[in-house]
């Protein structure tokens, strides 16, 4: 199996079905992710292994007047992600 398999199977199910979970693992990662990125409010900004989209938004809504972009390798985690876009 190789890593795309598993995020577009399993293992990106079991994320895009426990979206909290995940999210609430990785917020303590958030703070200084944003205090050293200074987005400003037109950036652009690229999130690569955006998963389920929180981080994507948390940019977003710091770059009102850029552009914010999220992608990801798995399919479930990128619907997950869809519905919640900020626009």
């Amino acid at each position: 199996m190789t890593v795309a398999d598993a995020w577009n199977g399993p293992l990106g199910l079991h994320w895009a079905d426990h979206p909290e979970r995940y999210n609430a693992m990785l917020a303590e990662f958030d703070a200084p992710l944003f205090d050293v990125a200074a987005i400003g409010s037109a950036e652009r900004v690229l999130d690569i292994g955006c998963g389920s989209g929180l981080t994507t938004r948390m940019a977003a809504r710091r770059a009102p007047q850029g552009r914010v972009t999220g992608v990801d390798i798995s399919a479930p985690l990128l619907e997950r992600a869809r519905p919640r876009r900020v626009c």
